[in-house]
């Protein structure tokens, strides 16, 4: 899915759902969420992983339990903010895990699962949620003006690249391993404390 029409749809949804919106809820300074400086381009990583976090809990608030004044048009939009949400988490957790699986490599020592988790969030857990943001997408579009849709449509289109997605084999995990485990906002434990084991050396000791 083309990033740039994401973002444009990420204003969309938000100016949809402005009224609902706690105050700076998005200027919030998780820092549970953000990842240390050891990770390549680790503040957008940090955004990202916040933003995703806090958007699939807000979206899944409103969809969810929504207010009574809560229009349809807001009901299709907080869906999408939902799964935009956890695609964005869902991304990041990816790329963290790729970076973590690529220095255990070059350490030998054990990946703490992270290569086995990439695996499943780059053909499963990814794909799945773009196939989420299509269907929300398409009931939220229904509530636009014709000329407001144009730009999102191309999310529509199931990319070549994304259809010739294959799920390759799972590595086989080894007795010294962090479970890492994807779940609803990502992944479920702290990716810093991985990092740190695997950047400790060759016994992670």
């Amino acid at each position: 899915m083309d990033s740039w029409t994401l973002r444009q749809l990420r204003a969309l949804v938000l100016s949809d759902l402005n009224n609902f919106i706690p105050k700076d809820y998005f200027e919030q300074n998780m820092e549970s969420l953000c990842l240390n400086n050891s990770f390549k381009s680790n503040g957008y990583l940090s955004f990202e992983y916040q933003w995703g976090y806090l958007a699939g809990k807000l979206g899944h608030k409103l969809y969810f339990n929504p207010p009574t004044n809560l229009s349809p048009r807001q009901v299709a939009a907080s869906e999408v903010l939902m799964n935009l949400g956890m695609l964005a988490s869902a991304e990041v957790s990816l790329s963290a895990c790729e970076q973590i699986q690529t220095k255990a490599l070059e350490k030998d020592i054990p990946d703490g699962n992270a290569g086995n988790v990439a695996i499943q969030l780059r053909t499963d857990s990814i794909p799945k949620l773009q196939e989420n943001i299509r269907g929300a997408l398409e009931q939220y579009l229904l509530h636009l003006p014709h000329h407001e849709t144009r730009p999102y449509t191309s999310l529509l289109v199931i990319s070549e690249e994304q259809n010739s997605v294959q799920t390759t084999p799972h590595q086989q995990t080894t007795d010294d391993i962090f479970d890492i485990k994807p779940n609803f906002y990502g992944i479920g434990i702290n990716l810093n404390a991985l990092w740190r084991r695997v950047m400790k050396g060759k016994n992670g000791r």
